[in-house]
């Protein structure tokens, strides 16, 4: 009996790679957390999130978050890609395949039009939505993305657009929903998928 159960295991895993990205790590959504709370307390330390009392920001106030923005996004792919590559290493799956292609692209899609629209916001020094935005944005990003990986990402997608939305409307505390959702979410998603999946 025990036999056909660890066929059965085997079965069902075999399955699970053909049709599913599996090698999402744990420890990336953890970092990518860690990345978003250290970007968000640089702006809050800077003193220069005011979406109620400014309708338009200061230029130099609008270069300093695309910078920053641009810096965040690329530590948290960076950081996201080592140990997904490492994870991947680790259960013997190319990082690159038809998958992870599949992935990216219904990821990247919402996130493209989602920065775009967030970017164009900036330009103009209206700072107001971007934190409900983006949280909005990269919610539906990982709910379009779910069903190429595991389903958890897709209850973090929803998490992330409820954050948003809420995000959107007390606007005085979207600088701390923002860091909720890309930060304390991302390592408590990491930790959760860390124990289930990478151990």
């Amino acid at each position: 009996m025990e036999k056909h159960l660890q066929d059965l295991k085997e079965i069902r895993l075999l399955m699970e790679r053909s049709t599913k990205f599996l090698s999402l790590s744990g420890l990336s959504g953890i970092a990518v957390g860690v990345v978003a709370l250290i970007a968000a307390f640089i702006v809050y330390s800077e003193n220069i999130w005011h979406p109620i009392n400014e309708t338009v920001m200061a230029t130099d106030h609008v270069s300093f978050l695309v910078s920053l923005a641009l810096a965040t996004f690329l530590c948290a792919l960076l950081v996201g890609f080592i140990f997904t590559k490492r994870k991947a290493n680790k259960i013997g799956e190319k990082v690159w395949n038809k998958l992870s292609q599949k992935l990216l692209i219904h990821l990247g899609i919402p996130l493209l039009v989602g920065g775009l629209f967030a970017f164009a916001l900036l330009v103009k020094g209206v700072i107001w939505p971007l934190a409900g935005l983006t949280l909005v944005f990269y919610g539906l990003a990982l709910i379009n993305g779910s069903q190429f990986t595991f389903r958890e990402i897709y209850y973090l997608g929803v998490c992330e657009i409820i954050l948003g939305i809420i995000a959107l409307f007390w606007v005085g505390y979207s600088l701390l929903f923002w860091a909720i959702g890309f930060g304390v979410l991302h390592i408590i998603y990491g930790a959760r998928m860390y124990n289930k999946y990478d151990k």
